[in-house]
């Protein structure tokens, strides 16, 4: 190989010993054209190895959190329904009245309630009077007539007797007016006599529990009569504001929905959140409230309750959480549409890095460290994600660079 390379290296000087002046600078000048583009290319492929988009890692907040949706509502909501199936006479309220507790919204024809209610009062008064009388020591009254009562009893029974037998003297007593007579004249005796022996010895044990019952129910007659009149008037259980009517006056309504009454004081806004970000959530966790009615105004509430049943909808399995709020002098109103953060974790003054610095491969992560002008892939170990930084757990430190993708 040496005898080759002495050949090439003559042959070499001998082409260059017949080059003009001229020849010989354009060589030059190539040769030295050579040697920059050489190194130009060498510098740039040691540069390619360097990429633009890199990050340093550092230290700070991250939070874990749950995204859901919802409507707001009243924490205290209800649809009041017309119990009555009277005709409607009034309607008092409208859309945005404020209301107290007990006034009467709503109206109906009660004069049958009315009338009901007044004959179990009678019933009631009898009964009672009944029981009283019945319960009562007998007076020396009530006993002279009742032994006046049997004796006149005992007089028309021996009347009825005695023509009794002078018709069955005759043959005529079978079927006769006399026969008819005795029957009943026997039954009036016998009646003066229970009633006198009563009054000699007062009323029986069962006689006072039939009067007790009887007074029972009259009292219970009577409530249920006053509980049909309350339902010819719808009243707000509770102050608040009329949100809707749902009735006219005329019309009947029975056992419909006719106002919606909520209290705006208190607010929270019931959100569906997915069943495999329900395991995370728990009560007083803090959460952001943003509505679609007020862009850029974000509200803070927390975890006010969670429905342990769950709500089918769409292929998908729900719950139903509930998250308080105050709006302050924001005029929000129910049924507005919210979107919430509910803040599950928080590490605070821990090593973050870039998502996108994030490379998984199979069950393990890496990160691109660029050390010296080197690249190298650094297995880690990752902790909480937000959407834009990956807590780093093990693998890199601070102040390192990482190439970003």
């Amino acid at each position: 190989m040496n005898k080759r390379l002495r050949i090439l290296l003559n042959e070499l000087r001998a082409r260059w010993a017949v080059l003009t002046g001229r020849q010989r600078r354009v060589a030059y000048a190539l040769g030295a054209l050579a040697l920059v583009l050489a190194a130009l290319g060498a510098y740039l492929s040691v540069r390619s190895e360097v990429p633009a988009n890199v990050a340093r890692v550092r230290r700070g907040r991250i939070t874990a959190s749950v995204e859901a949706s919802g409507k707001v509502r009243a924490v205290r909501e209800a649809w009041l329904t017309l119990r009555s199936g009277g005709v409607v006479q009034k309607v008092l309220v409208k859309p945005g009245q404020q209301v107290g507790r007990g006034d009467t919204l709503i109206t109906t024809d009660s004069a049958e309630a009315e009338a009901q209610v007044r004959q179990a009062e009678l019933a009631l008064q009898v009964r009672q009077i009944q029981y009283d009388d019945l319960k009562a020591a007998p007076s020396a009254a009530q006993i002279e007539i009742a032994r006046a009562d049997l004796r006149r009893a005992a007089a028309a029974l021996q009347a009825a007797q005695t023509a009794y037998d002078r018709a069955a003297a005759q043959g005529k007593a079978s079927g006769s007016q006399e026969a008819a007579a005795l029957e009943s004249a026997k039954l009036d005796y016998e009646t003066a006599q229970a009633n006198f022996e009563q009054a000699i010895r007062g009323p029986t044990p069962s006689q006072l529990q039939v009067a007790e019952k009887n007074l029972e129910m009259a009292k219970l007659d009577l409530q249920n009569a006053q509980t049909r009149l309350e339902a010819a008037t719808v009243t707000a259980p509770f102050a608040g504001t009329v949100l809707q009517v749902e009735v006219r006056e005329g019309e009947t309504a029975y056992g419909a929905r006719v106002v919606r009454l909520a209290d705006l004081s208190s607010m929270e806004v019931a959100a569906q959140v997915d069943e495999l970000d329900i395991g995370e959530l728990a009560v007083g966790q803090q959460a952001e409230i943003r509505l679609d009615a007020f862009p850029g105004q974000v509200f803070t509430g927390g975890v006010a309750r969670i429905t342990p049943g769950a709500t089918s909808g769409g292929g998908t399995v729900g719950y139903e959480v509930a998250i308080s709020f105050s709006p302050g002098s924001v005029a929000v109103r129910p049924d507005m549409t919210a979107n919430v953060r509910i803040t599950t974790l928080t590490h605070d003054d821990t090593l973050l890095v870039p998502n996108r610095a994030v490379e998984a491969r199979g069950r393990n992560k890496y990160v691109r460290v660029l050390e010296n002008g080197r690249l190298r892939d650094v297995r880690v170990t990752t902790g909480l994600s937000d959407s834009e930084n990956t807590e780093i757990l093990e693998g890199l430190s601070e102040g390192q660079q990482v190439v970003v993708r």
